[in-house]
């Protein structure tokens, strides 16, 4: 492994955390930084803040309650809007748009809402994008939706983000890079649509990851890419999987970004936040240090680096950065990152091609040992959360060949492939839906039948791709299908 790759690696840097272990000092700091927050937040007198007159929307928004809104140029545009308590039209506020990949716009609206109390925020959650839509079909939706709270909404124009998970979080990413309009990203599980061949965009990215999250290795490429062109972005891996963030995860995502806007000069600079949050750094490096942490301990300096560089002097978190990195444990710890990474590599591309050549039977032991695996505790925690990830590789995986087969009416493949599938994620109703088209186009009713209501036993709650898909229009049993949809509706 190269010297280039391993300083790379290391630039995989933590999120803001105020609580830095159990000690009482720790905890008056945290009270002492969250109240410097909610100072800052109130105080803002930046040019674009203080509007100088009041909207008048055409209909009533409540603040402090989550509400369903359609746009009123496109009924059909529709999403959940969380406005601050104390909202006024009188003031412009920062919006966070969030997207939900399976087009959830309550969810990500709700489990955040106490960061639009803290910290001002208008949150509003898209219904309209959702996995498995073409992106011609989503960007004018969304763009419709962003319009939408522009013309209705104080928004502060200057400070208007984008934030999503999985798919959700390239969409994100994908509103961000066609437009100029938003100021930074905050993807969860997930980077740009694609392969982006320019790296070096105009807006500021944070990225969040699980260390279990199949997507992990995505986002630790586009960091080392990111850092290669300079542009301004953070990458944090999390504990847990693939999913949407914790609060506390997505608050320090918001209050990097909060930091970034004092750089940018969008908002005044608050010099006691930015020794409060100095101080709590330092006292978060000294404390991994003391529980012998070092590998955590030089990740936290370079969060806090890229938190406080350009409002204040990082010297010390990078003196004490370049002591951890010249350590052997930490040498050891990197090293070992790379190598996992590499195995994983190779594994991913075997298990891709056994799905075309190895048998059901086969699968079924592979697949016993790599779960023992995720679980074997003589195994270092890096290779466990390998084969964990490798377990929500397989299930996309087989999702995506099984898909493709059935797009291609190669239905004996297509089901082959499905029980794989069911194997990898027996409680993913998605491949009792996918069961239930082949069955559909083969003719076989009684099973497509069985197999859409296994898909809603399982949780399918997708009324719209039921009713557009035309492999159902033709059931002889009209009744029991409009049944089976009514079932999903009420779901």
């Amino acid at each position: 492994m190269t010297s280039k790759k391993i300083s790379q690696v290391v630039f995989i840097l933590l999120l803001i955390t105020f609580g830095c272990d159990d000690k009482k000092a720790e905890r008056k700091e945290e009270v002492k930084v969250k109240e410097e927050v909610h100072e800052v937040v109130q105080s803002e007198t930046a040019e674009d803040t203080i509007r100088s007159a009041p909207i008048k929307p055409e209909v009533t928004f409540t603040p402090g309650s989550i509400q369903t809104v359609k746009a009123l140029g496109d009924s059909q545009v529709v999403y959940s809007l969380y406005l601050p308590k104390t909202y006024n039209t009188l003031k412009k506020y920062p919006v966070v748009y969030l997207f939900d990949p399976k087009g959830n716009g309550q969810l990500p609206v709700e489990k955040y809402q106490s960061l639009a109390e803290r910290y001002e925020l208008v949150l509003v959650g898209s219904y309209n994008s959702k996995n498995g839509l073409a992106w011609d079909k989503i960007q004018p939706q969304i763009q419709k939706m962003m319009n939408d709270c522009k013309a209705r909404l104080a928004i502060d124009k200057k400070r208007m983000y984008t934030s999503g998970f999985s798919g959700g979080a390239r969409v994100a990413s994908g509103m961000a890079i066609s437009g100029d309009e938003i100021r930074g990203v905050i993807a969860c599980g997930g980077g740009f649509p694609g392969k982006s061949t320019n790296i070096g965009y105009p807006f500021d990215f944070y990225g969040i990851v699980g260390e279990e999250d199949f997507n992990l290795n995505e986002l630790r490429q586009l960091d080392w890419s990111m850092n290669n062109s300079g542009m301004t972005h953070y990458i944090k891996e999390v504990k847990g999987g693939h999913d949407w963030p914790a609060l506390k995860e997505m608050e320090a995502a918001y209050l990097w970004h909060l930091m970034s806007a004092m750089k940018k000069n969008l908002i005044p600079k608050n010099t006691s936040l930015i020794d409060s949050l100095a101080k709590a750094g330092m006292n978060e490096v000294l404390q991994k240090k003391k529980k012998n942490e070092p590998y955590e301990a030089l990740l936290a300096c370079k969060k806090w680096i890229s938190v406080l560089k350009e409002l204040t002097s990082v010297d010390s978190f990078k003196s004490e950065g370049n002591a951890l990195y010249n350590t052997e444990s930490v040498k050891a710890r990197l090293s070992e990152i790379t190598i996992i990474q590499e195995k994983e590599g190779e594994l991913t591309r075997k298990y891709w091609a056994a799905f075309e050549k190895e048998d059901l039977d086969w699968w079924k032991n592979t697949y016993a040992t790599i779960q023992a695996s995720a679980k074997k505790s003589t195994l270092s925690p890096e290779e466990r959360n390998m084969y964990k990830r490798i377990q929500g590789f397989l299930g996309l995986a087989a999702f995506t060949v099984a898909n493709a087969a059935i797009q291609q009416s190669d239905f004996d493949k297509a089901l082959k492939l499905l029980k794989i599938y069911e194997l990898i994620e027996p409680k993913n109703s998605e491949h009792a839906y996918l069961h239930a088209k082949v069955y559909a186009a083969t003719g076989n009713w009684n099973l497509a039948h069985t197999s859409l209501k296994r898909a809603i036993q399982l949780g399918f709650t997708d009324t719209i791709r039921v009713e557009e898909e035309k492999l159902f229009f033709n059931a002889p049993d009209k009744k029991e299908y409009k049944e089976l949809l009514a079932k999903i509706k009420h779901k």
